[in-house]
C-alpha cells in the first residue's frame, strides 16, 4: 500500500503559534527524552501514532520500529526555534486536539530536513570523512560515558587518520 505524504511545511512553527508555550515545551522534552532513554521510544512511538488514520498509523509503526524519528539534537533546534519566536503563554487550545500528532510528526521531519541536509555532501560512505561527517551531524561524539568509553579510542584512532590525510 502506497501513501501520498504532503509536503513539509513552509512555515514550520504556525500550527503551533496558538498552543501554549509551557505545554510545548513539555512535548518536546518528553520527545528528546524518548529518544534518549533506552525502553521509553516505543511508548513515544504509540502515542505518537495512536490517532493517526489506521493505514498511516500501520505504516508508521513498522517503519519505525526499524529506525528511530529524529534525534535529540534536532528536538534541541526545535526548542529554540520556539523560545525565540513563540510567545502565546496561555491558550484555549491543547496538545490533546485531534490532528496534533500529525503537526507534531510533520515538525520532526522538518527539522530531521534541516538539520541533515546542511551537513550532506557527497562522499563515498565508508570513507572516513563520510563517518565524521555523518557523526558530527548526529552529535555522536560522545554523548554519554559509557558510549565515549565504548567508542573514544576508535574515533581518535580515525580522527587522527583523518588529520593526517587532509593536512599532512
Amino acid at each position: 500500500m502506497q501513501m501520498a505524504w504532503k509536503p513539509l511545511p513552509n512555515e514550520p512553527l504556525k500550527y503551533f503559534s496558538e498552543f501554549p508555550l509551557g505545554d510545548l515545551v513539555q512535548v518536546m522534552i518528553w520527545v528528546k527524552n524518548s529518544l534518549e532513554l533506552p525502553g521509553k521510544y516505543s511508548g513515544f512511538v504509540h502515542t505518537l501514532v495512536r490517532r493517526m488514520n489506521e493505514p498511516k498509523k500501520i505504516l508508521l509503526q513498522n517503519q519505525l520500529k526499524q529506525t528511530q524519528l529524529s534525534h535529540p539534537i534536532v528536538i534541541d533546534k526545535i526548542l529554540v526555534e520556539l523560545f525565540s519566536t513563540h510567545s502565546v503563554k496561555i491558550s484555549t487550545r491543547a496538545v490533546e486536539e485531534i490532528g496534533f500528532e500529525d503537526q507534531l510528526f510533520d515538525l520532526l521531519l522538518y527539522f530531521n530536513d534541516l538539520q541533515y541536509e546542511k551537513h550532506h555532501v557527497p562522499l563515498e560512505a565508508t570513507t572516513n570523512e563520510a563517518m565524521w561527517t555523518l557523526s558530527l551531524a548526529q552529535a555522536y561524539t560522545g554523548l554519554s560515558n559509557v558510549e565515549y568509553a565504548k567508542t573514544a579510542t576508535i574515533k581518535h584512532l580515525i580522527f587522527l587518520n583523518f588529520l593526517q590525510k587532509h593536512f599532512g
